[in-house]
């Protein structure tokens, strides 16, 4: 029955992603981020829905009329060259085993749907719906997940898909959609769409206590301060702050504590010992291979692992001491180094520096602006979850997720649909936008920016 009720939904996004370059874009993003075939059991588990969704979306491309024309910005420079420099990486990798192959697949199929999404993307409606298809996508395991952990009281033990990963890639992944739910539940005008997001916001928070990472939890309470620090109403935000503390310290299991009290000590770790170790073998297939790494995932081969493993001591900057398996690289920092060399690296943090570089040009040029406050709204969750894939990710191997990539690539199109406002409406913003564009910064406001498209209710 289950399967039957998802193929029927399945073929009725269909027919208006043949039409609808955006409305492909939107069903792309979904199939990849929800991977239904994690919930299925019968006959329709076997389905290619990802290939059947680019097929159905890559046809409504050229039968779209309406689509926007393909601009390459930094964003898309960037992205694109670290995709080369990966799939370079790849051609030379250190180990021929699956998971390699898998990894430089899913890199590929991602820059592809971001590179589909700069087409298909051109309005606040149609980012509005990409936020919609992210959080249906990605949200409903936290809310799967928290919702089972909340009415077995306590005693389910959160499993995320395998698409994901372990607890600590799950717990990351929920964190960066509790901006986005907040931000849609802030503009969404139906109270029962309101009310369904306050659940899904709420169900994602227990799922990310619950998963009992310690990275997910640091990377929550940074996100947790920075919200208050940027908040106008910060008595009522740390009250909120202070029940929901309160509240896990009081229901939550003896493991979790236990667990969470160890981050104060990490030196006497083992798990971030063994994440230092693990850093070094990384940095060192680097050192050998700087320009190209040592394709993906070159530590979780046995044989690469033991062949780097007496030069471990040249590093010796923290004794560790000597793993007795081998390591997946515990930070996205150092999985892109010793996968792709300093050249990806580059790339990788180029790419997380412009993000963060056009946040800060949306919120200039939305500042002081009432009917282009959503925007500047969503630059703030943008930037909460950046901070917390940042945080996060330091001590995760989660340098290739699909939803961090979208982001990016969302906030890349969010910036160039305010900057095209401004160029068609306001002739001296010309100057302003070419003068940030050269070097220059700009200052101020920009008065006089159009009335925002229809459909969207103010923020309450």
């Amino acid at each position: 029955m289950r399967d039957l009720a998802f193929i029927a939904s399945f073929l009725a996004m269909l027919p208006p992603a043949l039409r609808f370059a955006h409305v492909g874009a939107m069903v792309w993003t979904w199939i990849a981020l929800i991977s239904p075939n994690n919930y299925l059991y019968g006959f329709a588990r076997g389905i290619p829905y990802n290939k059947v969704v680019v097929a159905i979306a890559a046809v409504g491309l050229v039968l779209d009329k309406t689509k926007g024309k393909f601009k390459a910005d930094t964003h898309i420079r960037l992205l694109i060259a670290f995709l080369i420099v990966g799939m370079i990486s790849y051609m030379f990798a250190l180990s021929d085993k699956p998971r390699v192959d898998a990894l430089a697949d899913r890199i590929s199929k991602e820059v592809l749907l971001c590179l589909f999404m700069v087409i298909a993307i051109r309005s606040r409606e149609q980012i509005h719906s990409i936020l919609i298809a992210m959080c249906m996508g990605m949200a409903i395991h936290g809310s799967i997940e928290g919702s089972k952990f909340i009415t077995s009281g306590g005693g389910h033990i959160l499993v995320g898909p395998g698409t994901i990963g372990d607890n600590n890639h799950f717990g990351t992944a929920m964190l960066l959609c509790i901006p986005l739910l907040i931000y849609l539940y802030r503009y969404s005008a139906s109270p029962f769409v309101r009310f369904a997001l306050f659940l899904a916001t709420a169900t994602n928070v227990v799922a990310i206590i619950a998963t009992n990472s310690r990275g997910a939890l640091l990377g929550l309470l940074a996100v947790g301060g920075m919200m208050f620090l940027r908040s106008k109403r910060k008595f009522g935000l740390l009250l909120t702050f202070l029940i929901i503390g309160g509240a896990v310290l009081a229901f939550a299991p003896e493991r979790w504590t236990g667990r969470m009290t160890t981050i104060s000590s990490a030196e006497q770790d083992g798990s971030f010992l063994g994440r230092v170790n693990s850093w070094k073998l990384h940095f060192l297939v680097a050192l050998d291979r700087p320009l190209i790494g040592g394709g993906f995932s070159p530590m979780e081969d046995r044989e690469i692992w033991e062949s780097y493993l007496p030069k471990l001591d040249s590093l010796d900057f923290i004794p560790t001491g000597r793993p007795t398996v081998p390591l997946a690289a515990h930070s996205i920092y150092f999985q892109v180094l010793g996968d792709t060399g300093f050249i990806g690296l580059f790339l990788f943090l180029g790419l997380m520096f412009v993000a963060f570089r056009n946040l800060g040009r949306i919120t200039k040029l939305c500042k002081g602006q009432p009917h282009l406050e959503w925007a500047y709204d969503l630059a703030d969750a943008f930037r909460f979850s950046m901070v917390a894939y940042a945080v996060s990710g330091a001590a995760l191997s989660l340098a290739y997720f699909e939803l961090y990539y979208i982001i990016i690539t969302l906030i890349s199109l969010t910036r160039r649909f305010i900057e095209e406002q401004a160029l068609e409406v306001i002739p001296e913003g010309i100057a302003i936008l070419r003068r940030n564009r050269q070097g220059g910064r700009f200052r101020g406001t920009m008065p006089g920016l159009p009335q925002p498209t229809p459909g969207f209710s103010p923020p309450r």
